[in-house]
């Protein structure tokens, strides 16, 4: 029975489906040191002007984008480089990033515009993350498809206040044990 039962929770655990489930956002990750909370938009609906530039003017913070300033690494080719690594090590070698189509994991880090004004990004550009790596690549600002996801990142809030009402709830307890003991 127990050899059945251990089956069982191995079933549960590694389904013996491919097909995963969509990652729409990683929370924490650290990108050399940093803690970001890390969001992916869906080329299908969505491009890198919507986000960013949709006026299409190469410049940030004047137009009706969903963000008001640059990406978190455009212009840092090495750091962009550094956070598509840290996302498709984060995310392992599973299909996981398109909404209908779980053969893709594509993912893009803007970091600059080509001179043609293509979008130059890291990322996975491959379907097959056990067989690809981060490689630099060139994206249509306003294009949509290719199962890509463009990741946003926002430095990760710290929970300190969390850690602080911990820290004194327990000291307040040893204080009340040292009391008791002392009227004792």
């Amino acid at each position: 029975m127990k050899v059945k039962q251990l089956f069982i929770s191995a079933l549960l655990v590694f389904p013996l489906s491919a097909n995963a489930a969509l990652v729409t956002s990683i929370s924490a990750l650290d990108i050399g040191g940093t803690l970001y909370d890390v969001t992916f938009h869906h080329s299908d609906s969505i491009t890198f002007n919507d986000l960013w530039d949709s006026n299409g003017d190469k410049t940030f913070g004047n137009d009706a984008s969903v963000f008001s300033t640059a990406p978190t690494f455009w212009g840092d080719a090495s750091g962009a480089e550094t956070a598509a690594n840290a996302i498709v090590t984060a995310l392992g070698t599973i299909d996981w990033t398109h909404p209908t189509n779980d053969t893709f994991d594509r993912v893009a880090v803007p970091t600059g515009y080509f001179s043609n004004g293509n979008l130059s990004v890291y990322g996975d550009s491959q379907n097959a993350l056990a067989t690809d790596g981060v490689t630099n690549y060139a994206m249509g600002p306003n294009s949509l498809g290719g199962g890509v996801a463009i990741a946003s990142f926002q430095v990760a809030a710290v929970p300190v206040p969390a850690a602080v009402w911990l820290f004194g709830s327990g000291l307040l307890g040893l204080m009340g044990i040292a009391r008791r003991k002392k009227t004792l």
